[in-house]
């Protein structure tokens, strides 16, 4: 293992990296310059989760050798934008595409680098890009929302969007097996910091005591009497219906 002194431009600024040539860069970017919003995923370019552009376009970061990138510009997640308003981060957000958040910095950038080839890409032209790219959470169909819509914008700050479109609630099912969903806000703010730094992990607030009220207003409320259990101390019950509905 040789050590050498390794200029790259990263985001725009010029660093230096001391350490051996052959180390992918995904490791050169997390290790040495402290840029983590790149994931390793299988360390075989094949999920896409240490996506990043060398050049404009699109490359799997785990498959780069630190001394193939002199005179190459690099952009990470971390410089999509400066401050979370690239269209495509606020169009993650609006459409609630993170759910664990670990590979969507991967896809924020295949996105970025279809947007920048084709304006106006169709959903086969989707599908063809985010082919080598894997999501575990099954987030490809609100991917595709995202990206369409932004594309639809032509690239302005503001996505468009219809109300159908709005995604259900997040939801999980506390240790009593009922059902719990998050408060709206709470969930965005954290999925506004997976879509500007790439972190992961859950909703922060899925656990919580808020709930969105999300049901068909003109839906009757239940009756007290099944709020209620029958056992001696009279602790509340909440039904599915009744949970969600934050009552």
């Amino acid at each position: 293992m040789a050590i050498a002194r390794h200029v790259v431009k990263v985001n725009g600024v010029r660093r230096t990296v001391e350490a051996d040539g052959d180390m992918p860069l995904l490791w050169a970017l997390r290790d040495h310059l402290n840029l983590t919003g790149s994931k390793y995923g299988c360390g075989a370019g094949l999920c896409g989760a240490c996506t990043v552009h060398v050049d404009g376009r699109a490359t799997r970061s785990c498959q780069v050798r630190l001394a193939d990138t002199a005179k190459k510009t690099i952009t990470t997640i971390e410089g999509l934008s400066k401050d979370g308003t690239h269209p495509l981060q606020k169009a993650w957000i609006e459409y609630d595409v993170p759910q664990c958040g670990y590979c969507q910095a991967g896809h924020l950038m295949q996105a970025a680098d279809l947007l920048q080839r084709v304006k106006a890409p169709s959903d086969a032209d989707i599908d063809e890009a985010f082919r080598g790219l894997v999501c575990r959470c099954g987030t490809q169909p609100r991917i595709k929302k995202a990206v369409l819509a932004v594309a639809k914008a032509g690239g302005r700050n503001e996505p468009a969007r219809s109300e159908h479109d709005r995604p259900p609630p997040f939801s999980r099912r506390d240790r009593g097996g009922r059902r719990r969903v998050a408060g709206r806000a709470a969930c965005r703010r954290r999925q506004r910091e997976n879509a500007q730094t790439g972190q992961a992990g859950a909703c922060s607030c899925a656990g919580s005591t808020q709930r969105a009220r999300r049901l068909d207003p003109d839906q009757p409320r239940q009756h007290d009497r099944d709020r209620h259990s029958a056992s001696g101390n009279g602790a509340r019950r909440f039904d599915l219906a009744d949970d969600a509905a934050g009552r």
